[in-house]
Formats: C-alpha cells, structure tokens, sequence
C-alpha cells in the first residue's frame, strides 16, 4: 500500500514503479493485487475494467468529450458499484439517459 501511495504521489520515481513491478510479477502475489498494481502502472485491469471505464470517461469529460465519455459510462452495467457514480457523471455533464 506503501509503494501504491508513493507512486501515485511520484509518478516519475521508477524505483517505486520498479518495486511494483517485483510485486506484480511474483508467482504469489494475489490476484486482485495485481490488478490494482497494473492499474496503478497505467495498464488496463481486467478485474477492475469499470472502475477503469470510470476513469477514462472522467478523463474524457475533462476534455469536454461528453459523447465519447457517454459511450464509456453507458458500459457500465446497472448490477456495478460503479453505476451510481457513472450516472452522476452523466448527469452533471448534461449527458441525458
């Protein structure tokens, strides 16, 4: 959690995107761990590919690019955690559901 921190903090440091990497890569790292490395790492998650989907859409309506964000929050699916959140981003964009 330690390096999870540092790195979000420094995301220039490589010994702690290094370290990461150890952690990712060893055999007995648990699974869900290693997703939320990959996407601390900036690779996709398979596991976490909404929370993922969340961020690009937010990223995306930054960029007041609400369709192609709309696209994304809309593949959130209605069982999900996350589709609370995604409908408030629709929302306080003017996205229209």
């Amino acid at each position: 959690i330690f390096l999870l921190k540092e790195n979000i903090n420094d995301l220039n440091n490589t010994a702690f995107q290094n370290e990461l990497k150890q952690i990712y890569n060893n055999a007995q790292t648990n699974t869900l761990l290693k997703n939320i490395i990959a996407l601390s790492l900036g690779d996709k998650s398979i596991f976490l590919k909404n929370y993922d989907k969340l961020l690009e859409a937010y990223k995306l309506l930054e960029q007041n690019k609400i369709e192609e964000a709309n696209v994304l929050l809309s593949q959130i699916k209605e069982n999900s955690s996350l589709n609370q959140i995604a409908k408030n981003l629709k929302h306080y964009q003017g996205i229209t559901q």
